[in-house]
């Protein structure tokens, strides 16, 4: 399915911030020590819910990317809500599966991370199954 938005359903609070670094709407975002945000870093390590908008203010979508420098809209998501996150090639999922920090922005199913000792924590639950990605994807997450 193709998404034109990352919200889903559910409440979130809005923010803006400078991207350090190039982010793709629906990755998951860390704040630096300089205000800026990027891409998570650690796989399965804990993370704040800030989530990376489309920029539809400026008439952007899903598709265009954020530059270093850019002003990022993003979501500092409630649990209980749904989003259409980015989640890595070469995953796949079930209906129910726990998605976790690929360590790269995007999310992935935690039975495939390198280790059990690596998850810190569960950043949702997958919504909607799919099959081995060729390339990285849009899929509903409910966040815990």
């Amino acid at each position: 399915m193709a998404y034109r938005r990352i919200h889903s359903a559910g409440g979130y609070r809005y923010e803006e911030h400078t991207a350090g670094g190039t982010i793709t709407p629906g990755m998951l975002c860390a704040r630096g020590s300089a205000g800026t945000v990027t891409a998570h870093g650690t796989e399965g390590g804990r993370a704040e819910h800030l989530v990376a908008l489309e920029d539809a203010l400026q008439g952007k979508t899903v598709a265009d990317n954020y530059s270093s420098g850019d002003l990022v809209a993003l979501a500092l998501v409630d649990p209980g809500t749904e989003m259409n996150m980015l989640f890595a090639v070469g995953e796949s999922a079930s209906i129910g599966d726990e998605a976790v920090s690929d360590g790269a922005g995007a999310l992935k199913n935690a039975d495939n991370l390198a280790s059990a000792a690596a998850n810190k924590q569960v950043i949702g639950i997958v919504q909607e199954a799919f099959t081995t990605l060729s390339a990285a994807a849009l899929k509903r997450v409910r966040f815990v």
